[in-house]
């Protein structure tokens, strides 16, 4: 079993609705307090809510929150997004709550208004503690193309769905591009409906992820002690 070395993380969610959210075009009073009362449990002050500037389209305008260090959420008509990088385990403790926070204020502005779906995306740059990241790519694919010239190891993608919990997910593995001689782990879960609990598919979610990489002999740190 090999086991991760985590050196970089990322999640990013996008949730889009199903009509653009025009009842708050040109309320910027309405969005501006909406996303203030939002995140006052976070303690964020108004000094970091941006307006986008530069307009070329209907889609561009947008308000982003940042989120101490860790984190930016955004609102823009026709969806939400939030990015978290290199978080602490207790900030990844707030990310439900953060996630809830950034929509269900839309809900309460504009009641008719529904999502569409909503898109995670997780990834990590590591190491593999004791092993090389191209022995265990040898065996996760071991196809070569010999007038290529010498292989450094392959990646491989898995693309499934889960009916029961109505998720099409993505999982990727290759090597690295950020870090030498890394592995690149990545898990992306659409749910295509209207209303999810954040806390749940994220537990979920990291059930899963846990339980595709032991399938394919790899383990998170956490679940190697």
């Amino acid at each position: 079993m090999y086991t991760l070395d985590l050196r970089q993380e990322y999640l990013s969610y996008v949730g889009r609705f199903t009509h653009p959210a025009l009842e708050l075009w040109g309320r910027g009073d309405i969005v501006t307090k909406g996303l203030y009362e939002a995140f006052q449990p976070f303690q964020v002050p108004l000094a970091n809510f941006q307006v986008s500037g530069a307009m070329t389209n209907a889609a561009d305008p947008a308000v982003t929150v940042k989120l101490g260090t860790a984190g930016t959420s955004k609102f823009a008509f026709d969806r939400v997004e939030s990015v978290f990088v290199n978080f602490t385990e207790d900030f990844s403790q707030s990310i439900p709550r953060i996630l809830a926070a950034s929509t269900t204020w839309i809900r309460g502005a504009v009641p008719s208004l529904n999502f569409a779906s909503h898109h995670f995306v997780y990834f990590n740059h590591s190491m593999l503690k004791d092993a090389k990241v191209s022995d265990f790519l040898a065996t996760l694919n071991p196809r070569i193309i010999a007038g290529a010239g010498q292989t450094i190891g392959n990646g491989v993608i898995f693309n499934q769905v889960r009916r029961d919990l109505n998720w099409q997910t993505q999982l990727l593995l290759d090597r690295s591009t950020i870090i030498q001689d890394g592995l690149f782990v990545s898990l992306t879960i659409t749910v295509r409906t209207d209303v999810i609990d954040y806390d749940n598919l994220l537990s979920e979610g990291r059930v899963y992820f846990a339980t595709v990489l032991r399938e394919l002999d790899l383990q998170l740190p956490e679940l190697s002690q």
